[in-house]
């Protein structure tokens, strides 16, 4: 860059805009005004108006900013985001600048402190005061599949920034959100991949049975062949009047498996003291070989799981026994961050042939991720990534995502040397 003078500066932005990389934790957008005021409604104009300012990308989600005038003292930014809802939560924050002629920004201030501070520094879901909007706006933020968030700017304090400065800058700052650094926001579960629920238990439709502790429940010899193979087995000599005895699981989880196996929806545990049942479900899942019905289970058990000091080692060979990979990266993101406290319980540490390679991995994972939000890009090493984004790779190719992290990585690195290959 040159060192010579300069009286003023012009950024002229050329091409697309890159999208946001999805596995990215935040992502900031520097929206420029260089004509502000023709934003605005002529004086005369009593009515409330709207106007579509931007549209752009961020995680997946589409987003449109909109500027709404004429509200009382202030402009007010109403922000609309569309896409799938499993992509996670965020946190959108807001601070607005002017810009100088040689690039020089200053923060626009308002009233300070409390919450009215607060109100105006951030977004935030208002989904009650939408009355002053069109039609229109109305009935595409009502949509339960739409958030939107709202944000003021004071007048007073842009119109005199603006017409000091002359440029105005509204920057958005997006970040994923979670309620902790261990707890996963947004696990991967593969869809149902069966839809026979009408037959389900119907007895007079049935050709074999079970029996869990006093019930008998009724199934189909050809739904289990097709989506439970390993049941199917258990009753090729029988018919429904001589019941298979399922003695190792209660009537409960039975009838959750085989709602799940006949394209239904289980009954999830909501209540904290029933995580237990989250648990039986899964092992009645890798049991009877139904994988994505154990990758779910395995999603909610985490979701559900507080690691400590008095359960990653529970947990750790929980995991190892059941393969159970999600769990385990939560079990070893807890022992890399808490190295000091977990070497003075050394003697509640697993006794694991793979308890040495899973440390190293996830500290090596955490070293990489660090670089990488340094210097972003770069090639996918399949290795290094999360179990959530193996699975999310794999489902997307048609490949299981059940399995230990070596079984994934490897099944992940296959699919993409016979792609290379075939190119």
């Amino acid at each position: 860059m040159s060192d010579r003078p300069i009286e003023s500066l012009t950024k002229i932005d050329v091409g697309k805009v890159p999208a946001t990389n999805i596995e990215q934790r935040s992502h900031a957008f520097d929206i420029h005004y260089h004509d502000f005021e023709s934003l605005l409604p002529p004086d005369d104009v009593p009515k409330i108006s709207e106007r579509l300012v931007a549209k752009f990308e961020c995680f997946g989600y589409q987003y449109g900013l909109y500027w709404v005038c004429n509200v009382g003292p202030c402009y007010v930014i109403f922000l609309v985001r569309h896409g799938d809802p499993n992509l996670g939560d965020a946190e959108i924050e807001c601070s607005a600048y002017s810009l100088d002629g040689l690039g020089k920004a200053r923060m626009i201030c308002g009233p300070q402190g409390g919450q009215q501070e607060a109100a105006r520094r951030r977004f935030f879901e208002e989904p009650g005061q939408i009355a002053f909007l069109s039609q229109s706006l109305q009935e595409q933020v009502v949509k339960p599949e739409t958030l939107k968030w709202i944000f003021r700017l004071d007048a007073n304090d842009i119109t005199n920034s603006v017409k000091l400065d002359g440029t105005l800058v509204l920057r958005l700052f997006i970040s994923k959100s979670s309620t902790s650094l261990d707890e996963y926001v947004t696990p991967f579960i593969p869809k149902n991949p069966f839809s026979m629920g009408k037959f389900c238990m119907d007895e007079a439709t049935a050709d074999v049975s079970f029996r869990a502790g006093e019930e008998v429940i009724y199934a189909h010899r050809l739904i289990l062949q097709s989506n439970a193979p390993t049941l199917a087995e258990l009753c090729e000599d029988r018919d429904k009047d001589t019941p298979v005895l399922l003695s190792e699981i209660t009537p409960w989880i039975l009838r959750q498996f085989m709602a799940y196996i006949y394209g239904g929806e289980v009954e999830w545990p909501t209540e904290t003291a029933q995580g237990g049942l989250i648990l039986d479900i899964l092992k009645a899942a890798n049991r009877y070989n139904v994988s994505s019905l154990k990758v779910e289970a395995e999603a909610r058990l985490v979701r559900s799981t507080k690691v400590n000091l008095d359960s990653f080692a529970e947990n750790y060979i929980l995991a190892d026994s059941l393969k159970l990979p999600l769990l385990k990266e939560k079990v070893m993101k807890f022992v890399v961050d808490n190295g000091t406290a977990v070497l003075g319980a050394m003697s509640d540490l697993p006794q694991s042939e793979t308890m040495m390679r899973d440390v190293l991995h996830a500290v090596v994972a955490r070293d990489e991720a660090a670089k990488d939000d340094e210097a972003p890009g770069g090639p996918e090493v399949p290795r290094l990534l999360s179990v959530d984004v193996l699975r999310r790779r794999l489902a997307a190719r048609g490949l299981s995502v059940d399995g230990t992290r070596e079984m994934l990585v490897a099944a992940l690195e296959g699919c993409s040397s016979t792609t290379s290959t075939s190119t």
